[in-house]
C-alpha cells in the first residue's frame, strides 16, 4: 500500500516539475513579447502615430502584463505544491527529519 502511495507522489512530483518548466517558459516568452510591444509603443508615441494605433498597442501591453502576473501566480503555487509533495514523499518513505533554522535535514 505504501509503495503505491509513493509511486503516486512521485508521479505528482514529475507532473508539477513539468508544469513549472512550462510556466517558466511561458513567462519568458510573455516577457520577450512585452519588451517588443513596449518598443513598438514607444516608437508609435515618438513618431506621433494616430491615437487608435497607440491605444491598440497599449491594450496588447496590458494583456501581456496580466498574462505574466497570472503565470507567475501559477508558478508560485506549483512551486509551493512541489515543496509539500517532496516533504510528503520524504515522510512516506518512513524517514524522520528535524526542522532546523533555514530548512530541513
Amino acid at each position: 500500500m505504501m509503495f503505491n502511495k509513493l509511486e503516486h507522489i512521485e508521479s505528482l512530483i514529475a507532473d508539477y516539475e513539468a508544469r513549472i518548466k512550462i510556466n517558466k517558459a511561458l513567462i519568458k516568452q510573455y516577457k520577450k513579447s512585452l519588451k517588443r510591444k513596449k518598443y513598438i509603443l514607444n516608437y508609435f508615441k515618438d513618431n506621433k502615430f494616430l491615437e487608435p494605433n497607440i491605444t491598440l498597442i497599449e491594450g496588447f501591453v496590458k494583456q501581456d502584463k496580466e498574462a505574466i502576473k497570472f503565470y507567475e501566480k501559477l508558478l508560485k503555487a506549483k512551486e509551493d505544491g512541489l515543496k509539500k509533495l517532496k516533504i510528503e514523499k520524504f515522510v512516506a518513505t518512513g524517514k524522520k527529519f528535524k526542522v532546523m533554522k533555514g530548512g530541513s535535514s
